[in-house]
């Protein structure tokens, strides 16, 4: 209130702040699916934002452990060091503040490597049915970081 010679008069105050604190936001949200290679590091992403500045954790799905002794968080992200298929799973990456949370979740998959061998054509079947010239060979592979990886080889008539 304030005063005056005649008599009182009233008068409305508003006072903006920021705000105590804002929900978390993404910035960079986490990939729905990634594939993962053994003898690699698999990068999982989680950016946010928020205020005060978002407590970021990640865990699998169902609350299982992060791979013991072969994770490690840097700025938030999740890097998985050479993962076996038992690493396969939804990984969650969930931040919060008080005023609320965000989370979102990354289904990895892994291939692994098996041992690799070349077949010299000498140590092809030497038989009337197969010759080494004619022998077909079906193979799955993927190309990562420019190296080729074979994992699976079938012989056969394709």
């Amino acid at each position: 209130m304030l005063w005056f010679k005649r008599g009182f008069t009233t008068c409305q105050l508003t006072l903006k702040c920021p705000p105590s604190s804002a929900e978390p936001k993404f910035i960079v949200a986490p990939v729905p699916k990634i594939t993962a290679f053994t003898e690699q590091v698999t990068e999982l992403k989680c950016a946010v934002e928020g205020f005060p500045t978002p407590k970021v954790e990640w865990r699998r799905q169902g609350n299982k452990e992060l791979p013991f002794g072969r994770h490690y968080i840097r700025n938030n992200n999740l890097l998985l060091r050479n993962p076996i298929k038992e690493d396969e799973d939804i990984y969650m990456c969930h931040a919060s503040t008080p005023a609320g949370s965000v989370m979102g979740g990354t289904e990895v998959t892994v291939i692994t490597y098996g041992k690799y061998c070349a077949l010299h054509p000498a140590s092809w079947p030497r038989n009337s049915s197969s010759n080494p010239k004619k022998m077909r060979f079906k193979a799955t592979f993927t190309l990562h970081q420019h190296k080729l990886y074979v994992y699976k080889v079938q012989q056969g008539q394709f």
